[in-house]
């Protein structure tokens, strides 16, 4: 038998206390007005503005850039209207795997699918040089709208990387 305990001056049992408190806390939570909830929602999944970098160079090829191009397709999958994004890739030399999207641009399902099809068509080739890619993002992101979205890069390098 569970040790009784003291809630509010009234002696309790262990079970009806879980009980009261999971009512309680249930009521509360239908009483929530739907806008707040829609704010709380909104507020979590808050707009992001990213830059996807991917090395390309000669060392990456075979099953690795398959599953490079794989997560980049993913991690494209995850953004929203809201979001804004480019897709670069980098050698000796960084460039938008898209030539016409020169900034970031809204991560609606038609542009997805464009950064998609250029993905697929990626080709390892070349040396490494990171600088270019880092440079690539780093003024993506500079050129962003002033607004409180949350910018942020994610590089897609070959497997052993020695710095």
């Amino acid at each position: 038998m569970a040790a009784p305990y003291y809630y509010d001056g009234a002696h309790c049992d262990s079970g009806l206390f879980l009980q009261c408190n999971f009512q309680r806390l249930w009521e509360r939570i239908k009483s929530l007005s739907l806008s707040l909830l829609c704010r709380y929602i909104q507020g979590a999944s808050s707009p992001k503005d990213m830059v996807i970098i991917v090395d390309v160079s000669g060392s990456v090829s075979g099953l690795t850039l398959k599953l490079m191009k794989t997560s980049v397709m993913e991690m494209l999958d995850t953004l929203s209207d809201d979001d804004y994004v480019n897709v670069a890739k980098f050698n000796e030399k960084a460039e938008a795997v898209v030539p016409c999207f020169r900034t970031l641009v809204q991560a609606n399902v038609r542009n997805k699918k464009i950064f998609k099809e250029a993905v697929m068509h990626m080709q390892a080739k070349g040396t490494t040089d990171y600088k270019s890619g880092f440079t690539f993002a780093f003024e993506q992101l500079l050129n962003v709208r002033a607004n409180f979205s949350r910018k942020g890069s994610f590089v897609f390098p070959e497997a052993d990387v020695s710095v």
